[in-house]
C-alpha cells in the first residue's frame, strides 16, 4: 500500500510540474564525464595555477545551474609547470582515473601531453605557444600563435625607432617558439639581433650574460623570462647599469607584475576586464584573475558544449569530440570569438599590454608608441 501511495504521489507531482511548465527533475543518474586538468598548483607558477583552477571551478559551478546531459567531474593534478611531472600526471589521469579528456597550460607541459594524447587517443586541449601542442588529430591549442605575437613585437620595435635588439630568454618550449619567429622576422623590419643569451629555469644570477649583452650596445632588450627569473633580470640590469628599454613576448603576464616592468609595453593576449567571466571570477574569489586564465575557462566551456551535442548512449568518444571541436565556428568565448584554424589552434589575436599599479592594461598601438623609458626608481 505504501509503495502504491508513493507511486501515485510521484505521478501527481510530475503532472503538476508539467501543467506549470517547469522542468521535471530527472530520477535517472546522469553519466559522468571526467576531465583531467594538469596545472602548476605549487612552485613558482603557483599563482597562475591557482587562478586557472579557480576558472575551471567557476565554469563547473555555472554548469550546475543548467540543463545538462552529463555530470562533469574535474580531477586536478599538480605538475609545478614541469614537463616530467606532466608526463606522470597524464599517466595517472588516463590509466587510473580514466578521464575522458585532459587540459594543460603552458608550452612545455602541453607538448608532453600532446604526445601522450595521440598515443592514448584521448582529446587534449592545451594553452601555450608551442606549435607541437596541437599536433595529431586529438590535440587542440587555445592560445595566441607565436608568429603573430612575434610579428607584433617586431612591428612595435620598428615603429619606436630601434635598430639593434638583444634577447635573453628562458629555455622553454613557449619562449623558444617565440624567439625563433622573432629572429626569422627581424631582418624584414630592419632590426638586427646583436646578442642572445639563454638560461635554464631556476637560474638566479644573470650578471655575466647581461654584461655580454651590454657590450653589444642594443637599443632594446627582449626579456623572455617568467617569475621570478624575469624580475631578477630586470633588477640585475639596474645593478650593473644596463639601462636600456626592455620588452617581452607573453612572459611578463605570467606572474605578479613587478614595478620593474611598469610602463614597458610587451606583446601578449588582450586583457578584457569587462567580460562576465572577469566579473564573476572577482565576485566568487574576491580577486582579479590573471591575464589569460579565461582561456582555461573557454577550453572547458567548448568541451562541455560539444559533449552536450552527443546523441549516442553513454559518454561521447574521443573521435566525436575531436571532430566537433575542429568544426566549431565563431564560438563566443570570454577571451574572444573562437574558430580553430587548420592546425586545430583557437588563435586569439595578440595585443600590446603593460603593467601598471592597477594591474595589466591593454594598449592601442598609438598608446604603446607614446611610452617612454620609465625613470629609475629604488626597488
Amino acid at each position: 500500500m505504501k509503495t502504491k501511495l508513493t507511486l501515485l504521489l510521484a505521478v501527481a507531482l510530475c503532472a503538476a510540474v508539467a501543467v506549470s511548465g517547469a522542468e521535471v527533475p530527472s530520477m535517472v543518474k546522469k553519466p559522468v564525464v571526467k576531465i583531467g586538468v594538469i596545472l602548476p598548483l605549487t612552485g613558482e607558477m603557483e599563482k597562475n595555477g591557482a587562478d586557472m583552477r579557480a576558472s575551471t571551478l567557476l565554469r563547473l559551478e555555472e554548469q550546475k545551474n543548467k540543463v545538462s546531459k552529463y555530470d562533469y567531474k574535474v580531477i586536478f593534478e599538480d605538475n609545478q609547470g614541469a614537463p616530467r611531472q606532466t608526463a606522470e600526471a597524464f599517466k595517472k589521469l588516463t590509466e587510473i582515473d580514466h578521464v575522458d579528456m585532459v587540459m594543460t597550460a603552458f608550452g612545455g607541459p602541453g607538448t608532453v601531453a600532446s604526445t601522450q594524447a595521440n598515443i592514448k587517443k584521448i582529446v587534449h586541449i592545451g594553452c601555450g605557444f608551442s606549435p607541437k601542442i596541437s599536433e595529431g588529430s586529438y590535440n587542440f591549442n587555445n592560445f595566441t600563435k607565436p608568429g603573430p605575437n612575434a610579428e607584433l613585437s617586431l612591428k612595435f620595435l620598428k615603429a619606436k625607432g630601434y635598430k639593434k635588439v638583444a634577447l635573453i630568454g628562458q629555455i622553454q618550449a613557449s619562449t623558444n617558439a617565440l624567439e625563433d619567429f622573432f629572429e626569422k622576422g627581424a631582418p624584414a623590419y630592419g632590426l638586427k639581433i646583436v646578442g642572445k643569451e639563454k638560461f635554464p629555469p631556476g637560474e638566479r644570477d644573470f650578471r655575466v650574460a647581461l654584461l655580454k649583452l651590454r657590450e653589444a650596445q642594443p637599443d632594446v632588450l627582449i626579456v623572455d623570462g617568467f617569475d621570478p627569473e624575469g624580475i631578477i633580470i630586470a633588477r640585475q640590469m639596474r645593478e650593473i647599469g644596463f639601462e636600456v628599454p626592455i620588452s617581452s613576448m607573453a612572459c611578463w603576464d605570467v606572474g605578479k607584475g613587478s614595478p620593474l616592468f611598469y610602463g614597458y609595453p610587451f606583446t601578449s593576449i588582450a586583457v578584457d576586464r569587462e567580460s562576465h567571466y572577469t566579473r564573476d571570477f572577482k565576485e566568487r574569489f574576491h580577486r582579479k584573475p590573471m591575464a589569460f586564465c579565461g582561456m582555461i575557462y573557454d577550453s572547458l566551456d567548448m568541451y562541455i558544449h560539444v559533449c552536450e551535442q552527443y546523441k549516442g548512449a553513454g559518454n561521447p568518444d574521443a573521435e566525436f569530440v575531436a571532430k566537433e571541436l575542429s568544426e566549431i565556428k565563431d564560438y563566443p568565448g570570454v577571451m574572444g570569438t573562437l574558430t580553430p584554424d587548420a592546425d586545430r589552434w583557437f588563435a586569439a589575436p595578440p595585443a600590446l599590454i603593460c603593467w601598471t599599479k592597477d594591474g595589466l592594461k591593454t594598449l592601442s598601438f598609438e598608446e604603446a608608441l607614446k611610452s617612454e623609458h620609465p625613470r629609475k626608481e629604488k626597488q
